[in-house]
């Protein structure tokens, strides 16, 4: 089917996510999207396999569409559909300084790891920090930005990694366990 597998695929698809039966790629137009289902079919991919949903027009006979923990979705027929995989690649904060008490909260209660992470020439340029936030197998990218003008302001990036596409659930699900905490320290 594809050449290398969704393990070569997955990690160079921006808007990726999957679960146990199905992969989708988000786009911003209905171009993109049929770009990228002529690609796949050029790579082997079965003109059955391969849709671009839109709500305004049927899906597949293969396909089911209706909503899953409040969100419009779509799943194998024939299966019940299973927890969404929400496509979350990121999370953008700003506030106070107590953003980034937070995290240190939630890294002393032992609910995530937080470390250094690698450099980023962008971040660094900006006087900022990256770390990694992790629990469990999921792996996060925290950039901290912090105002340059004495203020105490602070902006928070996370963001999972496109190389990690695979198996993303775990990652999405920090992801949003960070959003919900963050918003709600008055971001």
């Amino acid at each position: 089917m594809l050449s290398g597998g969704l393990d070569v695929f997955a990690p160079a698809q921006q808007g990726y996510s999957e679960d146990e039966h199905l992969f989708r790629v988000g786009f911003m137009s209905v171009g993109e999207a049929g770009e990228l289902r002529g690609r796949l079919l050029s790579m082997g991919m079965p003109e059955e396999a391969v849709t671009v949903e839109r709500m305004d027009q049927p899906v597949p006979a293969w396909l089911r569409r209706g909503e899953v923990d409040g969100h419009r979705a779509v799943w194998l027929a024939g299966r019940e559909p299973g927890g969404l995989v929400p496509p979350l690649q990121g999370v953008m904060v700003r506030g106070s300084s107590r953003l980034w008490e937070v995290v240190e909260s939630m890294r002393a209660r032992g609910e995530v790891a937080v470390r250094r992470g690698p450099a980023d020439p962008i971040v660094d340029e900006a006087g900022g920090e990256r770390f990694e936030v992790v629990r469990g197998d999921a792996l996060v990218d925290l950039h901290v930005i912090r105002a340059s003008d004495g203020s105490g302001g602070v902006g928070l990036w996370a963001a999972r990694r496109q190389e990690r596409n695979r198996g993303c659930r775990s990652d999405i699900e920090l992801l949003r366990r960070l959003k919900v905490v963050l918003e709600a320290a008055g971001s």
